[in-house]
């Protein structure tokens, strides 16, 4: 392949720089003086020759042919508008609007800068051939660099449509654009580039599937070598007759992402690629136009446009390939090019999911460690939840550093890398039943559920999350097979027995939590109904008993119920996937997006505490303040502690320490705190009770045995046991007793 020249000065160009093929040192001082922004003052009479050893004698003549060979000043900066101070000769860049090409090209620009970067492109002095494994490689590293480059501006582009719509044209995208970069490379020269600047012959592809270890697979040479051939005498042929320059690139780079006609696409995707292709169409007949060429203008559209025909037939070929390889067990040494777009796409989705949950359950961590009004019974499991979820996304994260997720691993070697994972993961879907076990006895039992000891309490409620993880975790260690596993999940690395006894518990205990929590709440809205009736007139009683309706929900429903429609999903179409497919090769391509459904699971904790508790919301605004360095919420800590108004007592946000509830009321004397108390558990579990009148002494007693559990003394309790309470008493005169 003969090398690039530099358009200003003849010398050795690397890649094209703001519009042009040149080389680092004129894009430089291009760029320099654009940034600068000073009139050039001329010294000569502006005719100098610019060449590699007297580009530096005049700066007016270089910058002058700097606009004269094609570079954009508007590729240095977006803005036209401040370029007025640049008092040179008139050029059409100056005064035209920005155009679509101008804005592809300047994204191309900064992915070919990101490409020098990132594979050392400008310090290699030679190029040389490449094999399969270093392919992978370097694809692996270019389909990030293509995330953040070109397709992040593709992207912006089409704002419009949702994400689901923006996945299916980057995966329609990537492997087209692959070869059209490598056609456009190579020049019509018989070889395959890659973006690091090294290449492979289609003639001798021995090299390509050779390996430092197992030496060269003469099964894949010879099964490949005719797919290898075809792909590219189509590729050389077609790109070496048409011959062409960088804009009909960006033109045709362009059209293949704005692509209609493809599975799964919405009619909204459709209406935006034809706009954007109507319009990619029109500025690329005004550029043929334009271009000083014998051909007819609408032959060389033409020509151009029939490169699009000849990079679906390289995909049509590399399709076969890939199903002949999976016949022969070569698939392997082609994983970048069949796999790699949806591995990345999945991952841009998957990493910033897992940062946000990571930092928002260690913000849950946090507050609670540092609050003491915090740390009640039902926030305590809900730190608990939080320390796993923390675990949980910091095992995704290191899942996505080290690619360990799409890599073929034996099941043993993809069950050591899961350890922590695997056993946060059982023990939160556990967990959730425990936190459905303790709504149910806030609202069943809510005078009893607020005496029970905090620690004792919290610790058995954990005693069958623990045990069920560590069932499962041992199951898996002893069950684990040493066959490769299609795809890094620790329930795919058991024995099929094991995988559906596991399978059908986890299904069974998240339906038993769906069963639980519906039951609580309309059993508490029931309560709440039945409370209202016997306090309210008619006129106020419909407004107050849809009031309790809002907080029962917002205070027990908001947090199982992300939990319900993420991992309780996830783990049921796992399970129908799994019974539907016999071979677990035909889960693979649904386990990513089953990944992806789980997301919100990890992430709950934080959102829905902070929403949901003012307490645990001026907390997080805390932590937000320290870390700003005081630039948000400057006035946090100046506001009075946030009184849980709008919940449910004693609920999993806004349970409120015994001691707290005793300060709140007036002291009236040296023994109101002591008799304070009792009257209001009392008064509590009347409200709660449909018999006002006849349980009242017993609820006094009930109050003795409590006050005998916190030590408080007996001959107080005794003096309210002696008084007589009427028949007809409200909860407020129960109150003053």
């Amino acid at each position: 392949m003969s090398p690039l020249i530099c358009l200003v000065c003849g010398g050795k160009a690397d890649c094209v720089h703001y519009g042009v093929e040149s080389c680092r040192a004129c894009s430089s001082f291009f760029r320099r003086r654009v940034i600068e922004c000073r009139e050039i003052r001329q010294r000569c009479d502006g005719k100098c020759d610019i060449t590699t050893s007297r580009r530096g004698s005049c700066a007016k003549c270089r910058f002058q042919k700097c606009l004269d060979v094609g570079m954009r000043i508007s590729s240095v900066y977006r803005n036209l508008g401040k370029y007025g101070c640049l008092r040179l000769s008139e050029n059409p860049f100056l005064t035209n609007p920005i155009t679509l090409l101008e804005q592809i090209q300047t994204a191309y620009e900064d992915l070919n800068n990101r490409r020098i970067v990132a594979f050392n492109i400008e310090g290699s002095s030679s190029r040389r051939f490449f094999n399969y494994q270093e392919m992978n490689q370097v694809l692996n590293t270019d389909f990030k660099i293509l995330m953040t480059s070109l397709l992040k501006f593709f992207e912006e582009i089409t704002n419009p449509l949702d994400m689901e719509q923006k996945i299916l044209l980057k995966r329609n995208f990537l492997l087209k654009f692959f070869l059209l970069d490598s056609g456009f490379i190579t020049k019509g020269n018989y070889e395959l580039n890659l973006p690091n600047k090294n290449y492979m012959t289609f003639e001798n592809i021995n090299y390509f599937y050779s390996h430092e270890n197992l030496g060269i697979p003469e099964n894949a040479v010879r099964i490949m070598k005719t797919y290898w051939h075809r792909m590219g005498l189509s590729l050389v042929t077609d790109f070496g007759k048409a011959q062409i320059d960088i804009q009909e690139f960006l033109f045709l780079t362009a059209l293949l992402y704005w692509d209609y006609g493809i599975q799964g696409q919405s009619q909204e995707n459709v209406n935006t690629c034809k706009i954007m292709r109507s319009r990619i169409m029109k500025e690329l007949s005004e550029y043929e136009m334009k271009k000083e060429t014998q051909m007819d203008s609408s032959l060389r559209v033409g020509k151009v446009l029939l490169l699009l025909n000849t990079i679906q037939r390289a995909i049509y070929l590399i399709e076969e390939s890939r199903d002949i390889s999976i016949v022969y067990n070569i698939y392997g040494l082609h994983y970048s090019i069949y796999q790699n777009m949806d591995q990345y796409l999945i991952e841009s989705i998957i990493g910033p999911m897992m940062v946000l949950g990571a930092f928002g359950n260690l913000n849950v961590i946090v507050a609670v460690i540092r609050k003491k009004v915090l740390r009640t019974k039902g926030a305590m499991l809900v730190f608990v939840l939080a320390i796993s979820h923390f675990i949980c996304n910091i095992s995704e994260l290191k899942v996505l550093i080290f690619r360990l997720r799409f890599q073929s691993l034996t099941g043993r070697e993809c069950f050591l890398y899961n350890v922590p994972y695997s056993f946060c993961v059982m023990f939160q879907s556990a967990l959730f039943l425990s936190m459905a076990l303790d709504l149910c006895f806030c609202i069943m039992l809510p005078i009893k559920h607020m005496l029970w000891p905090k620690t004792k309490y919290i610790l058995i409620m954990c005693i069958m999350p623990t045990c069920f993880a560590l069932i499962v975790f041992f199951l898996n260690f002893l069950f684990v097979t040493d066959e490769n596993a299609p795809y890094c999940a620790f329930m795919l690395t058991m024995d099929d027995g094991v995988f559906e006894t596991i399978s059908t518990s986890v299904v069974a205990c998240n339906i038993l939590t769906l069963l639980i929590t519906v039951v609580s709440v309309f059993v508490a809205m029931r309560k709440s109904q039945d409370m209202r009736n016997h306090r309210h007139s008619t006129v106020n009683r419909r407004n107050s008993v849809v009031d309790e309706r809002r907080k029962v929900f917002r205070s027990t429903f908001y947090m199982m119920a992300i939990y319900i429609f993420s991992w309780m999903m996830s783990s049921i179409c796992f399970r129908v996937l799994f019974a539907y497919f016999e071979n677990e090769q035909d889960i693979v391509p649904y386990m990513p997006f089953l990944a992806i459904i789980t997301m919100p699971n990890f992430c709950q904790a934080f959102f829905v505490t902070y929403f949901r508790s003012p307490r645990f919301r001026k907390a997080y605004r805390e932590h937000f303040h320290w870390l700003t360095c005081g630039c948000l919420y400057r006035d946090v800590f100046s506001q009075p502690e946030t009184k849980e108004n709008t919940s449910k007592p004693d609920s999993a946000t806004n349970q409120q320490p015994i001691s707290e509830a005793v300060e709140k009321k007036p002291k009236e004397n040296s023994n109101g705190v002591r008799k304070t108390f009792p009257c209001l558990i009392v008064a509590l579990d009347v409200w709660l009770d449909e018999e006002i009148g006849t349980r009242c002494k017993a609820m006094l007693l009930l109050a003795k045995e409590c006050l005998k559990e916190l030590k408080v003394a007996e001959h107080d309790i005794q003096e309210a046991i002696d008084k007589d309470i009427p028949e007809d008493k409200t909860c407020k005169d129960v109150e003053l007793c």
